[in-house]
């Protein structure tokens, strides 16, 4: 468990080949994405995107059918992304796998902390069936001023917005789960609806 009482989960299910796995016949992956292909073939991780200053997933994905799990921890501390859009089909913000590499072992699904440190990151539309932000996902994200939730949204962990300076969350009719600031100073925050 963290610290929010969130459980984290050891899959012994889902199991992902490297980064480096052929997508199976008659898939494309969209120019400049990296992705990691669950072993039966099922869905992806996307390990690395382009380095754009816009950067819309959801649109590039658009005639992909199937599912895309998450991203990899952190996939944009070092990108020049400032905008981003995220596809409702993602099922999770981040994922932390220790078999990237070997492929053998099972995963570990760990959603602390996703874009902590993205400094350049300004703007971001979150998938509409997530339903949980976890503690720290959005942490020191100082140029951050805009989040798109999900319509969905049940939850947001502690201190998920700490160190963001001016940010306006936009929730469907308004309304947003308790706790707010999440770590941001009242005054920082603006809670509206989409």
């Amino acid at each position: 468990e963290d610290k929010d009482g969130n459980v984290l989960q050891v899959n012994s299910e889902i199991k992902f080949a490297s980064s480096e796995t052929q997508a199976p016949e008659g898939v494309t992956i969209p120019e400049g994405y990296t992705v990691a292909w669950r072993f039966d073939g099922k869905g992806i991780i996307i390990t690395d995107v382009p380095d754009k200053v816009e950067l819309d997933i959801a649109s590039d994905f658009a005639n992909f059918d199937y599912e895309i799990y998450a991203m990899k921890f952190r996939l944009f501390a070092d990108k020049t992304t400032q905008r981003l859009t995220l596809p409702n089909k993602m099922k999770k913000l981040c994922y932390i796998d220790t078999s990237f590499e070997s492929g053998y072992e099972s995963g570990i699904e760990l959603l602390l902390g996703a874009f902590e440190q993205c400094k350049n990151l300004t703007y971001i539309k979150l998938p509409n069936d997530m339903k949980y932000i976890y503690a720290d996902d959005f942490k020191n994200c100082t140029k951050l001023r805009e989040v798109i939730m999900p319509d969905n949204i049940q939850r947001i962990g502690e201190n998920a917005f700490y160190g963001c300076s001016s940010i306006t969350l936009r929730f469907k009719d308004g309304v947003a789960p308790a706790g707010a600031p999440w770590g941001a100073s009242s005054s920082a925050m603006t809670i509206t609806s989409k």
